[in-house]
């Protein structure tokens, strides 16, 4: 992320003005945010990035729907989300990967962080995922996340709690299979 704090609404508003050029600040900003959650959805780097750049043209070209009463990352990682889910649905890959995935966790071992955090969100449902995802990659508050999902904000607070103890019991597991 950079250094230059500037509020989104106002470089929308300038965009839908015409200034379209100023679009730019905005994918620089959350590119990363954007990415990380493709890369999340998808297990691969080359779907992640077709997906990140099909996220921004679907954001540039809705941006006239975009509510400011809630903040541009939660809109932004909403069209990342179904993105995602779209790309999935159109390759008909859906059930291959839970499959693939669940011989991936078994056999894979986790010698990079990203592959790591890739396989713990793998092993929650979809309900964590998302939570934690909004938190840590989308960097929302616990009120935006539960606006996002339509749940209190207790019930986001409990969510995260579980999906974390959740990756502990898997990762334990992984450490030492035996229970020793």
């Amino acid at each position: 992320m950079s250094n230059i704090i500037f509020n989104p609404a106002d470089i929308i508003r300038d965009i839908l003005a015409g200034n379209t050029s100023k679009f730019r600040l905005l994918a620089d900003q959350y590119k990363n945010m954007v990415y990380r959650v493709c890369v999340s959805r998808l297990y691969n780097r080359s779907d992640a990035d077709d997906a990140a750049q099909e996220t921004f043209l679907r954001a540039f070209r809705s941006l006239r729907t975009f509510r400011s009463d809630s903040a541009f990352s939660t809109w932004l990682y909403r069209i990342t989300v179904n993105v995602c889910f779209d790309m999935l649905r159109k390759q008909k890959r859906e059930k291959k990967l839970l499959q693939d995935l669940q011989v991936r966790t078994e056999k894979k071992t986790y010698n990079s962080e990203e592959n790591a955090v890739n396989l713990m969100f793998a092993v929650l449902p979809e309900n964590y995922r998302r939570v934690l995802e909004l938190k840590f990659i989308g960097r929302c508050t616990y009120a935006e996340i539960a606006e996002e999902e339509k749940i209190t904000i207790d019930a986001v607070k409990a969510r995260i709690k579980r999906a974390r103890k959740k990756i502990y019991r898997h990762l334990r597991h992984k450490i030492n299979p035996a229970g020793v």
